[in-house]
């Protein structure tokens, strides 16, 4: 079996844009003697100040409110904004530092220090003003998005005397997957992951303990082939759930091309065990989709087809995925299987949104169809009452005709 595989979209629902406006804005101020490495010594609310001047530096601080996104809903994160002059004086090269981390809703003294997720620099002159917009999303997966509560944005002006700037008409940009009120979303790490790489006698190694996936198949001297395998604890997510969509999200860490062709990736989808072994490389396959070539490096998400984890779910607890070279081979891609840029997690990261679903016979709700079932199937057939899990002909009415169905689902528990 194989997860169809999509590159961007999200299967069956559109992406949802939202815009928003800073929660904090302000200055933290730290004196002579600098103080680098600890606290700052105030800070200024609302104000965007940024510089290093007559024994004072000052940086931006900016907080963004994200504690709705429930993580895995994330697809990707932009900042924008303007920095420009305060003040023209003292002419001469301007330099800022933007690291984006985990916020609290409030700019303190804290704020001085903590260099976050670097995610860029702007340079300009004294008196110019720049206008930037750039993608954190791999910074807000990274070290924002498992800490929900506040994005934390920080300016800083280089080490070097420079004048006053300030930050002004601040974004954050995201782009989410849909979900509704009666969804579910897991997003987990892999309870296993491995690289499985061929020997000499055609057999696959397999390494548990491999930081990243190298996923290629080279048909040239020296010959090398080799497989990515992740495997995926369900078993909190109910046998009868609806998904709704499921995404993984990997890091690319590198890739080879060829004549600017990026390569391609499939996906190959099995029932799991919760553990990687060579044995997972022979899964049972048929090519139905591709990752799109792959042509830059940093977070991709690829979309994994929901019915297909629907059938995980009804046969057993672990989703496994190989990943393996697609037909451009003699290319090769890099996934990164740790987090090195944060806590060192487990990668890539799988999302499904999900909602209840319902068992029929399971009128007490209980998670299971048994006796005593009985007793609230008769109270909702005597009632004329509409609960689903009582439709068990499925004709949109309970009524006598549910009677037969339900006898032989509970027959068959």
């Amino acid at each position: 079996m194989l997860v169809v595989v999509f590159p961007i979209s999200v299967a069956n629902g559109q992406l949802i844009s939202s815009s928003r406006d800073p929660d904090v804005r302000g200055s933290v101020i730290d004196n002579v003697p600098f103080n680098w490495n600890s606290d700052g010594d105030s800070v200024v609310q609302s104000s965007g100040l940024i510089g290093n001047i007559n024994g004072t530096i000052r940086k931006a601080v900016i907080e963004y409110d994200i504690s709705d996104i429930v993580p895995g809903v994330l697809e990707s994160a932009r900042i924008t904004g303007r920095i420009g002059p305060n003040n023209a004086a003292p002419s001469g090269e301007r330099t800022h530092d933007i690291s984006v981390s985990s916020g609290d809703g409030v700019v303190n003294i804290a704020d001085n220090v903590g260099g976050g997720f670097g995610v860029g620099f702007i340079q300009h002159e004294a008196g110019i003003r720049t206008d930037y917009d750039i993608d954190v999303t791999r910074a807000f997966r990274s070290v924002v998005l498992d800490d929900t509560g506040y994005l934390k944005q920080r300016v800083s002006p280089s080490t070097a005397t420079q004048g006053w700037d300030a930050a002004s008409m601040s974004k954050l940009e995201l782009t989410l997957r849909p979900t509704s009120n009666d969804t579910t979303v897991y997003y987990q790490a892999p309870a296993a992951g491995a690289e499985a790489t061929a020997t000499n006698s055609g057999s696959f190694s397999v390494d548990v303990n491999a930081t990243r996936m190298e996923v290629k198949d080279r048909t040239y001297s020296p010959f090398e082939q080799s497989r990515g395998i992740v495997e995926y604890d369900l078993s909190s997510i109910p046998a009868t759930a609806e998904v709704l969509w499921a995404v993984l999200d990997v890091d690319i860490a590198g890739y080879q091309s060829q004549s600017g062709v990026g390569p391609t990736l499939e996906i190959v989808g099995y029932q799991g065990d919760g553990i990687a072994s060579a044995a997972d490389v022979m899964a049972s396959a048929e090519w139905l989709g591709s990752t799109g070539q792959i042509q830059k490096t940093g977070p991709h998400s690829w979309t994994i087809s929901p019915q297909f984890v629907e059938t995980i779910l009804q046969s057993g607890n672990h989703l496994g995925l190989l990943i393996q070279p697609g037909l451009n081979s003699s290319l090769d891609a890099s996934i990164r299987l740790t987090d090195t840029s944060s806590n060192g997690g487990r990668l890539p990261r799988l999302a499904i949104a999900y909602a209840p679903g319902v068992l029929l016979g399971d009128v007490d709700m209980s998670g299971v169809v048994d006796f005593l079932d009985i007793s609230p199937f008769i109270g909702v057939l005597s009632s004329n009452g509409g609960q689903a899990e009582a439709d068990c002909d499925q004709d949109g009415d309970v009524d006598f005709l549910d009677i037969t169905p339900f006898i032989a689902i509970l027959s068959g528990q």
